[in-house]
């Protein structure tokens, strides 16, 4: 233990011992007393009994072998006489070197330290770190802590020089400072300063701390070579000494300074301990010397101390698997820890050396199992397997610990047992009350809820003048078929029926219920339950009209209008002799037809349409008086008779035709230019004309009102007169590409045309589209003289098409297109067809053309839109079309089907789901439609045919609305 001593410390309290000492009155004594005043020079001038004092550094301190001789806080240090010294407080703290007594610096912890380059240079028991001493007890994971000094400097943290402000530099604490005080804080040359009374400066020439003969060049003084040894530096290795101290490895072999080496039998180089640890040598025991954990072979230093490796010491040592776990001598290792072996880990498995946790499929019994992967918190065991409890068993069963095999008689619920002892194939049923899984667990027949029950019989009995079915969720009930079903008592039932098409569910009537919504029955007891059809549903066939020849192969419609008294007018072609209901018309190869029919489709009128080449009807109107306008193309240059007469007509020519509202009979007829594709639209403009739209093939063609050249294919406008036929304009719209008008529609201020455009297409007064290169959605709203208001292009890369155009009844403007792939419509954020095509059905603002919402309707089949109609009281829209495999639902049911198929389908005014009507084809043959148009009840009216070789058919049908 140190000594308590205080008040010795310092010249002042040096003077006050010396104040009461007797002396002479000399002139000599005076002079001592003058030199005491400035501090101690001799041993005898610290006298102090019992124990004297030693004069270190001008000052009195208690002599030391060890720290363990001072107070707490100081240590011992090497003094500037033979004699170890105990620090006295006031010689701890520095910052600079210069701050520090004698040959001491400033560590790097802010306190005065001996310099070392090896623990010999130490006083006994302290260690050399960093180039100072130190107590093993200072250190902090084999190191002094750093510590910032504020004297001097900013005290900022810092790792270089360019971290601090001005000509500040970052010392080896890691703190920003001046360079130097004073000539000893340089480790060559002397602190320079910019004036002699500044208190820093930067270190350069001037003298050093060495003994001037350390500078000579020569070997003299206590030198053992030139400048090096003795009081100078100790020598590099090679050079002459005298004594192991003179040399910077500590090693003086004959006289020479000896390289450091791991076998030297010293603490040398950058070993941590007597040759060991390090970078060069070998690992140290324990108990040597350490800085860090691997300086030691068991990877533990402790206080600078090298120990024994434990399972408690933090490390991965010794036999080992992981950090203090594993190898057999210390405790199994968790789950994630590293392993060799099995043994290694708690739950007994390692898996590619790393522990896992315990589970139920690593064929070792571990956790709570209480066999390999079963019993416990894992699957039962089977029969024979150890058991704890009855739950570790399959079986249920644990007898003498080992589970065993299920039978009907062991009183546990177990095998393919419903319940105790019963139930399942293998024992008897189970009675009413017990666990079941299904009807033949149970004595009684009837299972519900997992329970055996007794059954009552459930009936439903259909009624009323209308169609449809009503099913059951349990029991089976789907009546037509099976109406009746034995129930389990006290089960609920749910009853849902479903109109056919054409008929509405009116209500139920027994069991409890009414109202047209599902019916729940609970079963306690025989119960009928009738539900009434009746009606014709929305969407429902009110009437249908078949055209077919005698020999089932049929006409083929285009379209259907419906005149102000309700008639509806069919035209289209025929190729065999067909029965419109007046007797059947011949046709010569193929000719066209238009047959008018009563509201209900009794038979009024039928005309053909003939001539020695083949002709079709495309489109048809009936002016106001009920005449019936129509419009085709006759395929190839030839003599047609429209009942006026043989007429010469061109190739592709315009066929067109007025017939009487009562009798059919030939008003006028004409044909008119060539290369026409097709007529696609027909409308009246309200002041005693018609208009056409459709496309022309590549060529020139006049209608009668100028030539018209088309490169590709291009749109067209056509006005004739009701009255006469004769041409009043005509107009051609295109570009390079081709581009097809689809469809016209006509509102109070002018008109709607839509169809594809291939690149740019000019609508006049510079109204021009520009396209991707493929077709895309072309729109354009026209004025009464169809000149455009604007114009509008959509689509993506793949072929896109407007297909149908309409006006909602404040005149917004509709268009139902095809697109394929990806296209943006005004969202910023590209639709995607799920099908080959898929529909979109688009409402534009009518003064800007500015997109105000779209709805895409499609699946993974093939969906195409024909035509659209709009209810002009409701703004219910009417789409017809087609589809393939499975097609669009628009918020209804399923569209599914193998073959070509036809939908009739009615949206509301937001274009949500009201009814859903189709044709479905087979692979054998399928169905097209063309045009839809709506009756005065707003009930569709559209035709559909055959698209195949296997003619399954075509006709005429009126929806209800």
């Amino acid at each position: 233990m140190g000594r308590a001593f205080s008040g010795l410390v310092g010249a002042g309290a040096l003077g006050a011992l010396l104040a009461g000492a007797c002396g002479s009155d000399d002139e000599a004594e005076a002079l001592r007393r003058a030199k005491l005043a400035e501090g101690c020079v001799i041993n005898s001038d610290c006298s102090q009994k019992p124990d004297p004092l030693i004069c270190a550094f001008r000052l009195c301190h208690i002599q030391c072998q060890t720290s363990e001789d001072c107070d707490p806080g100081l240590r011992c240090v090497l003094g500037d006489k033979p004699e170890h010294v105990c620090q006295l407080p006031e010689e701890v703290n520095c910052t600079y070197n210069s701050d520090c007594p004698g040959t001491q610096i400033c560590g790097i912890d802010g306190e005065c330290r001996d310099a070392c380059k090896g623990d010999v240079d130490c006083v006994e028991g302290q260690l050399c770190i960093t180039g100072t001493c130190a107590d093993p007890d200072e250190l902090v994971k084999g190191q002094l802590p750093r510590k910032l000094a504020l004297d001097g400097g900013t005290g900022l943290p810092c790792s270089y020089h360019s971290d601090c402000p001005g000509e500040q530099v970052c010392r080896p604490n890691g703190s920003c400072g001046y360079e130097c005080k004073a000539d000893k804080d340089c480790a060559a040359g002397g602190c320079v300063k910019a004036k002699a009374d500044d208190a820093f400066g930067k270190c350069g020439g001037g003298p050093t701390q060495l003994p001037e003969h350390c500078k000579t060049g020569v070997k003299d003084g206590d030198e053992s070579a030139v400048d090096c040894g003795g009081s100078c530096y100790p020598c590099p290795s090679g050079s002459d000494c005298g004594k192991a101290g003179d040399c910077a490895s500590q090693v003086c072999t004959a006289t020479t300074c000896q390289e450091p080496t791991c076998s030297d039998g010293v603490r040398n180089g950058s070993e941590s301990g007597v040759d060991c640890g390090g970078a060069a040598c070998p690992a140290c025991p324990p108990q040597q010397t350490c800085v860090n954990p691997s300086d030691c072979g068991t990877g533990v230093c402790k206080a600078g101390l090298c120990v024994e490796a434990g399972c408690a010491d933090g490390q991965k040592n010794g036999k080992e698997s992981d950090v203090d776990c594993g190898g057999g001598g210390c405790p199994p290792c968790d789950a994630t820890k590293s392993c060799v072996v099995g043994g290694d880990c708690t739950s007994g498995a390692c898996v590619s050396f790393s522990c896992t946790q315990p589970s139920c499929t690593d064929s070792l019994k571990n956790g709570n199992e209480t066999g390999v992967d079963c019993g416990g918190t894992c699957k039962p065991c089977g029969s024979g397997a150890a058991c704890t409890q009855a739950t570790d068993c399959a079986s249920g069963v644990c007898a003498s610990n080992t589970c065993a095999a299920a039978t009907c008689t062991d009183t546990a619920k177990n095998g393919a047992e419903t319940d105790v002892d019963c139930g399942g194939p293998d024992c008897p049923k189970c009675a009413a009350g017990k666990s079941c899984a299904q009807a033949s667990d149970c004595s009684a027949g009837a299972c519900s809820g997992n329970v055996c029950k007794t059954t009552f019989k459930l009936t439903v009995t259909p009624a009323g003048s209308g169609a449809g079915s009503v099913k059951s969720d349990v029991g089976g009930i789907d009546c037509g078929a099976t109406c009746s079903a034995d129930v389990a008592d006290g089960t609920t039932v749910v009853l849902t029926g479903t109109a056919a098409s054409g008929s509405t569910f009116s209500g139920w009537s027994g069991g409890g219920c009414s109202g047209t919504g599902t019916c729940s029955v609970t079963v306690s007891a025989a119960v009928t339950v009738t539900a009434t059809f009746g009606g014709t549903a929305p969407g429902g066939t009110v009437s249908s009209k078949t055209l077919l020849s005698p020999s089932a192969n049929p006409a083929s419609p285009a379209v259907a209008t419906v005149d102000a008294s309700g008639n509806v007018v069919t035209a289209g072609a025929f190729m065999y002799s067909t029965d419109f209901g007046g007797g059947p018309l011949q046709p010569v190869g193929t000719d066209g037809y238009v047959a008018k029919y009563t509201a209900a489709l009794g038979y009024v009128w039928a005309r053909k349409l003939t001539g020695n080449g083949a002709q079709a009807v495309h489109q048809a109107v009936t002016e106001p008086g009920g005449d019936v306008i129509v419009a085709g193309v006759s395929a190839a240059a030839n003599n047609v008779d429209l009942g006026g007469g043989l007429t010469t007509c061109g190739a592709n020519a315009l066929l067109l035709a007025r017939y009487a509202a009562g009798s059919g009979q030939h008003v006028w007829s004409k044909c008119a230019g060539v290369n026409v594709s097709s007529v696609r639209a027909m409308a009246l403009d309200g002041a005693g004309n018609f208009v056409i739209a459709g496309s022309l093939s590549a060529g020139t063609t006049d209608f009668g009102a100028g030539p018209m050249t088309v490169q590709g294919s291009d749109m067209y406008l056509a006005v004739f007169s009701v009255a006469s036929g004769a041409v009043v304009s005509s107009k051609r719209f295109g570009g390079a590409g081709d581009d097809v008008g689809m469809d016209l529609a006509r509102t109070t201020g002018g008109w709607l045309l839509v169809g594809g455009c291939a690149g740019s297409v000019d609508f006049g007064s510079g109204k021009i589209t520009t396209g991707l290169g493929a077709e895309d959605i072309c729109v354009a709203r026209m004025d009464a003289a169809f000149s455009p208001i604007w114009v509008r292009q959509i689509g993506g890369l793949l072929d896109d098409r407007g297909r149908a155009a309409g006006f909602t009844p404040g005149g917004k403007p509709l268009v139902a297109a095809g697109f394929r792939d990806q296209v943006d419509f005004d969202t910023g954020i590209a639709d995607i067809s799920k099908g080959q095509e898929d529909i979109v059905l688009l409402r534009f603002n009518d003064a800007s053309g500015a997109l105000e919402w779209h709805k895409v309707f499609g699946d993974d089949g093939n969906s195409r839109v024909e035509d659209l109609a709009v209810d002009p009281t409701t703004g219910a829209i009417t789409l017809v079309g087609e589809f393939s495999f499975n097609g669009p639902s628009f918020g209804g049911p399923t569209l599914s089907n193998n073959g070509a198929s036809v939908f009739a389908v009615k949206l509301d005014a937001a274009a949500s789901h009201v009814f859903t009507k189709s044709h479905l084809g087979s692979s054998s043959g399928g169905y097209a439609v063309d045009a839809v148009t709506l009756n005065a009840s707003g009930g569709a009216v559209y035709t559909i045919r055959s698209n195949s070789g296997g003619w399954v058919g075509s006709g005429v049908f009126v929806l209800a609305p």
